[in-house]
């Protein structure tokens, strides 16, 4: 970290507390184009399953402006009721002329939510890890908004380090990607199996995914292979599997419950190899398991791309509390069609209930949901919600070797709580952060309390400007 150049990753929480309890809530007004309803939450659960559904007319454009009386689910066959709905609706933007350009240095969780996209790549190929990096960043020129989140996640082989936690940032997406050099071998000289990649890393990855709750992601897998043998995960009717099977399912169950649309692109475009075919259907399962759909042997990834953009941007997200009791982990089938004539449905054609011990295991590896505090620091990505904030960083170079940051953090001073006494206004203000560095190891939290009085013409200019927090710490050098 130097003064000139710093990438720091920080988790701010700012807790206004007053001597009465209070609750805040602070309007805001709906953004163009999105849904006036409150956005659906689904917790991690069995008897809590959600859809992401995507309905087209006959042209293939999106269907706006249904209601939850248009939809008809079936569970197994056998109909349920909707709980929860919601219509999501966001503007394509722009495409631009470049991917880089001026970039804000203050982070604020003010903006409206966007699209949540990830770039898991497993590519082996050299050549083709080339093509992928010109391929994402096709994507991110065209359909890659300024309040879109994205990550990109080194699957196969490469330093972790290279890989990007989610942010909005062109430049440091791009870093990521076009430092990406594929596996082991050459120039289609692949010493390994394709697709290859440990069970472990993909159910990593989609449990972190599946903590952000309340929010639809999409998964970008370039790959020249499936990963697993979709298949007979999906067609398992029980017994002892191998480990490996195991974790996969599991990963599939918590992917199928996560909000999660998983897209499989192969970069190599149109083949001819033998042994192609069983490929194929592995990854188009892969697809239609959570709803999305495989771009292979085909070279029209322009139409793939914008596809997948109008997915992200329209859908409708269905929410049931399941009928199906059995202990057995078989998949469920999930049918959901619409009411109205014309219109096409698409959705996952299921999900993986987790069995009792499954279901064990994944609580002795992961906390439960929180609210609050924890919550938000657990959420790879901004919260939307709570206390306003605009955060800036800066990082100054010191003699011995540290690194001095100043951590500034305004806020609305409306949105905490202030009790009068005597003409003069007080509160606490309570502020935490941490950071992480790009070896992903976490900082120790560092905490600020004190208490605020305000004289009356100081809170006015506070109710009407905001305030302003200034955290400085030394940290060691690095990213």
């Amino acid at each position: 970290m130097t003064a000139r150049s710093t990438t720091a990753l920080f988790a701010i929480l700012i807790v206004g507390l007053a001597p009465q309890t209070r609750k805040h809530t602070q309007a805001q007004s709906p953004q163009p184009g999105q849904s006036t309803q409150p956005s659906a939450v689904f917790r991690s659960r069995a008897d809590a399953v959600s859809v992401t559904v995507f309905v087209s007319d006959s042209d293939g454009k999106p269907v706006r402006g249904l209601t939850v009386d248009d939809f008809e689910l079936l569970e197994n066959g056998k109909p349920r009721e909707v709980t929860t709905f919601e219509e999501v609706n966001l503007p394509l933007p722009p495409v631009r002329d470049r991917l880089t350009g001026v970039e804000s240095d203050v982070r604020t969780n003010e903006d409206p939510p966007g699209r949540v996209y990830i770039f898991a790549l497993n590519v082996n190929d050299q050549c083709m890890a080339l093509k992928t990096r010109f391929l994402i960043k096709e994507f991110m020129t065209r359909y890659f908004g300024p309040y879109d989140v994205a990550t990109v996640i080194q699957l196969g082989r490469g330093l972790r380090t290279d890989g990007q936690e989610f942010t909005n940032s062109l430049r440091l997406i791009m870093q990521a990607v076009e430092k990406y050099s594929g596996g082991f071998g050459g120039c289609a000289d692949s010493p390994r199996p394709t697709g290859q990649v440990r069970a472990e890393d993909f159910r990593d990855l989609i449990e972190v995914v599946a903590a952000m709750e309340g929010r639809h992601k999409t998964l970008l897998y370039f790959s020249e292979g499936p990963m697993f043998d979709w298949l007979d995960v999906i067609d398992y009717r029980g017994g002892v599997r191998s480990y490996d099977f195991d974790v996969a399912r599991a990963a599939l169950s918590l992917a199928t419950r996560a909000n999660l649309t998983i897209y499989p692109i192969d970069p190599r475009g149109l083949t001819v190899e033998m042994g192609e075919l069983e490929s194929r259907m592995l990854f188009r399962a892969m697809g239609r398991a959570t709803g999305g759909f495989a771009t292979i042997n085909t070279n029209t990834f322009t139409q793939s791309f914008e596809r997948i953009a109008i997915d992200s941007s329209s859908f409708y997200g269905l929410g049931f509390n399941s009928g199906y009791e059995k202990d057995d982990g078989r998949f469920v089938n999930v049918t959901v069609t619409v009411k109205r004539p014309g219109l096409t449905v698409r959705t996952r054609e299921g999900y993986v209930p987790l069995t009792e011990k499954q279901r064990a295991d994944q609580a002795r590896r992961t906390r439960p949901p929180t609210d609050g505090v924890l919550g938000a620091l657990a959420n790879p990505a901004a919260t939307h919600a709570g206390i306003p904030l605009r955060v800036h960083a800066a990082a100054f170079r010191r003699p011995n070797k540290l690194v001095e940051v100043a951590l500034t953090i305004e806020t609305d001073a409306s949105a905490m709580a202030f009790t009068e006494t005597n003409g003069a206004f007080t509160g606490q203000i309570d502020v935490r952060h941490l950071a992480s560095d790009a070896r992903k190891r976490i900082f120790p939290e560092i905490r600020g309390r004190g208490n605020i009085t305000l004289q009356p013409a100081a809170y006015a200019r506070a109710m009407e400007h905001g305030m302003r927090f200034v955290s400085v710490f030394d940290f060691p050098p690095g990213r």
